[in-house]
């Protein structure tokens, strides 16, 4: 902040001289043709008037330097927003969209509980154009499986949140081609948080599943750093992802979700499958489902 770099800034406590002192104050051996070579000279009144005058300068130029300097060192220091990306592993999404800061109110009128979340009159409330993003891809012709016009409703989904904002997208899906699910983009919404909009979109279960650290790991955690803290799953499950599998913890009563092989989420209370345990009795702690 602007006003703790204009507390670190620091004055010589030697003589009160700022920095730079000596590069811009007056000369202090100044001599004239009347003072012979090598012999020191006292300064005069105009010297020394015109030294404060520098001193001042001085200080004044380094107060300045040091403040905006300070201000350059906290934006580039300051703690960066923590982002929590709740995407699925597969999802493909096309036809991107620029980017809306939504006020929260308009939001409240735009979007639902219930779904698909959001209403009939979303463009009405909005009040402004969506632009495709510059870099968007067109939906491919094939390399999916198209799903029934049933099973293609747009809906409102939450896709990354902080403590202070969450991005809302409107989507459409289109297919999908093994763990993949492709999806046409309508929209893509930046919403501050508060109590409502917490509500509307249901964060209370997104902030413990991905922001409600256990034991030391969270969010990011690696495989290496979860076994540290919580010692080796009594099972796991691994899918054809690369980089996505589950931990079973049965008495932590928890099963831990990887993707990238780092911690997605961490889900509490949830049920261990009766195969599961069946099959881990014999003392095998893996087993791949397709």
């Amino acid at each position: 902040m602007v006003g703790e770099a204009f507390n670190s800034i620091r004055i010589d406590p030697g003589e009160g001289r700022c920095a730079g002192d000596f590069a811009l104050g007056c000369n202090r051996n100044a001599r004239s043709a009347e003072t012979p070579l090598g012999a020191n000279r006292e300064p005069t009144e105009t010297c020394r008037a015109g030294d404060r005058r520098s001193h001042l300068a001085a200080c004044c130029l380094w107060l300045l330097l040091g403040t905006l300097a300070g201000c350059g060192a906290d934006a580039n220091t300051a703690p960066k927003e923590k982002w929590y990306d709740v995407q699925g592993v597969g999802d493909a999404i096309y036809e991107q969209k620029m980017e809306v800061l939504l006020p929260a109110e308009t939001a409240l009128k735009m979007f639902t509980k219930e779904f698909p979340h959001f209403k009939s009159t979303w463009k009405a409330e909005l009040k402004r154009p969506i632009k495709p993003a510059p870099t968007a891809w067109p939906v491919p012709a094939h390399e999916f499986v198209h799903f029934s016009e049933e099973d293609r409703k747009p809906r409102a989904v939450v896709t990354h949140f902080s403590e202070k904002q969450i991005v809302v997208m409107l989507q459409k899906p289109i297919g999908y081609y093994l763990w993949h699910g492709y999806s046409e983009c309508l929209g893509v919404f930046r919403i501050d948080r508060n109590s409502q909009v917490d509500e509307l979109f249901g964060m209370t279960n997104f902030v413990q599943q991905y922001a409600t650290p256990y034991k030391g790991v969270g969010y990011g955690s690696s495989q290496q750093a979860v076994i540290k803290a919580l010692g080796q799953p009594d099972a796991s499950e691994s899918y054809q992802a690369a980089g996505y599998f589950r931990f079973w913890y049965f008495k932590d009563d928890i099963v831990i979700q990887f993707q990238n092989s780092r911690v997605k989420t961490i889900q509490r209370g949830v049920p261990v499958p009766a195969d599961l345990k069946e099959e881990v009795k014999p003392g095998g702690i893996h087993k791949t489902r397709a």
